[in-house]
């Protein structure tokens, strides 16, 4: 039998117990991680008075919050042939403009609060909007807002391959973070369970703003 790669994870307990499982110094990309904590800068954003989430975006007619909830109507690059095709061949990322320009091509697949569709274009324009509020890039505000009040010293915005070269797995050490537009975290696995816990515990956000993140969507059917 081929030998199973070890586990590398952390458990918490609600008695503030920890239970490491293999090494927990080493990186890993937080792939779609990181949205959680664009969600959890946007939501410490709207506390703090910074940001209205249920206001129209300039120009655009959908809310932060649809973008949030993937209710904005926005279609997927991951629908994206081609995108897929030069991840693989190991290409130089995409101009941002190119990438949402294909990605929107097919138009807005419901009118914004009237479907779900899970989209990353949706949590790129997440970002930026998030960015220009706080007049912080990514990394510099989930380091003000998160990462920073708990302490979790590992955890940088991917941006380079030679950053990327950091991560445990070593399939995924010439990958490019910039092929994930809304970004993408990296941090040891004890780092992201107590970002998660510090979140569910309430440590990170008020009881009402929690509530309101954790709203559970009836969608009346299998996902598309």
């Amino acid at each position: 039998m081929t030998p199973q790669p070890p586990l590398h994870a952390s458990r918490l307990y609600d008695d503030g117990g920890c239970e490491i499982f293999g090494d927990p110094g080493l990186v890993f990309p937080w792939w779609s991680v990181t949205k959680t904590a664009i969600a959890i800068c946007a939501f410490r954003l709207a506390e703090q008075g910074q940001l209205d989430l249920d206001a129209l975006l300039p120009g655009q007619p959908f809310t932060l919050h649809q973008l949030l909830t993937h209710r904005a109507g926005l279609p997927d690059y991951a629908s994206l042939p081609a995108y897929h095709a030069a991840v693989r061949a190991d290409e130089a990322p995409w101009p941002r403009d190119a990438l949402v320009e294909a990605a929107l091509a097919p138009g807005r697949l419901f009118a914004p609060g009237q479907g779900w569709r899970y989209s990353n274009v949706g949590y790129l324009l997440a970002r930026e909007r998030i960015e220009a509020v706080a007049g912080q890039g990514l990394g510099a505000l989930v380091h003000a807002q998160i990462a920073g009040p708990l302490g979790l010293d590992s955890v940088v915005l991917a941006q380079t391959r030679a950053e990327f070269g950091r991560v445990a797995w070593p399939a995924a050490r010439r990958y490019h973070p910039g092929w994930v537009y809304h970004g993408c975290l990296i941090g040891t696995a004890p780092d992201a369970a107590h970002m998660m816990q510090a979140l569910f515990a309430g440590r990170l956000l008020r009881a009402e703003t929690l509530s309101r993140m954790r709203e559970t969507l009836r969608l009346g059917g299998a996902l598309p």
